[in-house]
């Protein structure tokens, strides 16, 4: 994967965080979130052969503090108030930090 790509990646979740229901049908739906990152994530490891490890997911999480990742760190959000709306842009915003990351290495 190239940087430009990289960047466009970035761009399509900052898009998908501010209007996140055009995306997943309900804004507040944090679990079709989770599936909407995953589907992705697999579709770019197959089409474009590389490797998006757990490793990089762990880390992206945890630079936001939170100890888990997917469902387990939805958990931890709840636990400190976090609601709906609020949780899927935390969850889209981790996935920023992991594609901008991902994007410094690139160049």
């Amino acid at each position: 994967m190239d940087i430009e790509s990289c960047r466009k990646i970035v761009e399509l979740f900052e898009a998908i965080r501010a209007r996140p229901a055009m995306y997943t049908g309900k804004s507040y739906d944090y679990a079709r979130t989770i599936q909407l990152i995953t589907g992705f994530r697999l579709a770019i490891a197959v089409t474009s052969q590389i490797d998006l490890g757990l490793d990089d997911v762990k880390t992206a999480y945890f630079r936001r503090g939170w100890n888990e990742v997917y469902f387990g760190a939805v958990e931890e959000m709840k636990a400190k108030g976090l609601e709906g709306d609020e949780i899927t842009r935390e969850l889209l915003s981790v996935e920023i930090d992991f594609w901008n990351s991902h994007c410094e290495r690139l160049s």
